[in-house]
């Protein structure tokens, strides 16, 4: 149940792409809204996060931002603040945790609870700069998964200021004829087994393990393809080991698209071989897809996918592992419907947008309640 009195929330979220971040955002913001809530974005100008979040009738405050730091987006959000006197600011990245520390320093003893939400499972910086941020930058933390969580009372933040809360995403709606309709756009076999990542080409997110991968695979399975939908600084380096491995004609590069459930409904197999995840919502949208799951056991993985039960883990940054486990699912179809079924009811249960929202409320109103916030 989430609170039954409006909550007024302000959202700052400054990055300038579209992102499994951005998305969580988005569907908080117009969640909250939904539930009579009143919420405000303070949002990179023209980004596509403060577009989504306009059309879906969320007040949208934009600002310019450069750098870290930038002062006229700690002014837009300390104006923000004063006119819509919100109960809770919500920090959604690095960089708008930076601008909020400021926020909060000059909006002095009468400000709102500034709460951030952090994504990633790697430890914060160590420099002066993340130590005061940790520190004295904000009253609480949401952490998406308990490896995250682990990551910040490793950084020194205090258990009873951390709350956990899922990332959660909508239902993805699957064309009826996908499967047949993006393999043949593909040029792609109706019967060849067909894999897919969907996945922004970054280090962190361990395509090239997968890759490795591959050969074994393909020894197995020699008409499998690999679909990669995302795009990333590492596009080109991934093309270049796609032909060094001789793997051409196998793995096909999609960039960026913005038809994710079309493709989910074309695969046999999902694929996340992250070396670092905070959680992991693509792999929550083929769960609710019914497309079963091979995931690494990386930081919160694992509070998606029970080995064996609702999918199976691999070893991160292990391409004989990965290749393995795909070979295992990919060998047997009463395995493959299993998992895959388990999965979709589990990720109904606990990872949907709504159940993100809901958590979300029920966290700020505990660090609201907290004594010393009395």
């Amino acid at each position: 149940m989430g609170m039954t009195e409006p909550l007024p929330t302000v959202h700052v979220d400054l990055e300038p792409g579209w992102r499994g971040g951005q998305r969580q955002v988005f569907l908080l913001c117009a969640g909250l809204a939904r539930r009579g809530h009143p919420v405000a974005l303070v949002g990179r100008r023209r980004s596509e996060l403060t577009r989504r979040a306009a059309e879906a009738g969320v007040e949208v405050v934009e600002t310019p931002v450069s750098g870290g730091l930038d002062p006229r987006a700690v002014r837009v959000l300390v104006d923000t603040v004063r006119r819509r006197r919100p109960a809770v600011v919500g920090l959604h990245s690095s960089r708008s945790h930076n601008v909020g520390m400021m926020a909060r320093i000059l909006l002095g003893r009468d400000r709102p609870l500034f709460v951030v939400t952090r994504r990633v499972d790697f430890p914060p910086g160590r420099d002066l700069l993340n130590r005061v941020k940790y520190r004295r930058g904000a009253d609480g933390y949401i952490a998406i998964s308990r490896a995250v969580e682990q990551e910040l009372l490793g950084a020194g933040i205090p258990p009873e200021r951390i709350r956990i809360v899922h990332s959660g995403v909508e239902p993805p709606v699957v064309p009826p004829e996908s499967r047949r309709e993006l393999r043949e756009a593909l040029d792609i076999p109706q019967e060849a087994p067909v894999l897919g990542v969907v996945a922004a080409l970054t280090d962190h997110k361990g395509h090239r393990y997968l890759l490795d991968a591959m050969p074994r695979v393909l020894g197995a399975f020699p008409n499998a393809v690999l679909l990669l939908a995302g795009d990333g600084e590492l596009r080109e380096e991934l093309e270049t080991q796609t032909a060094e491995l001789g793997l051409a004609g196998a793995v096909r590069f999609l960039g960026y698209r913005n038809d994710v459930p079309r493709i989910l409904g074309a695969l046999d197999l999902f694929i996340m071989p992250s070396r670092l995840e905070g959680l992991g919502t693509s792999v929550v949208d083929a769960m609710l897809a019914g497309v079963p799951v091979v995931a690494t056991s990386a930081g919160g993985l694992p509070e998606l996918i029970e080995n064996g039960v609702t999918g199976l883990l691999a070893e991160p940054r292990s391409p004989e592992s990965l290749a393995a486990r795909i070979l295992e699912v990919m060998g047997n179809t009463g395995l493959r419907q299993r998992i895959a079924e388990r999965a979709l009811q589990v990720a109904r249960e606990r990872f949907t947008a709504d159940a993100m929202v809901e958590g979300t409320l029920r966290a700020y109103g505990r660090l609201l309640n907290r004594p010393e916030r009395r």
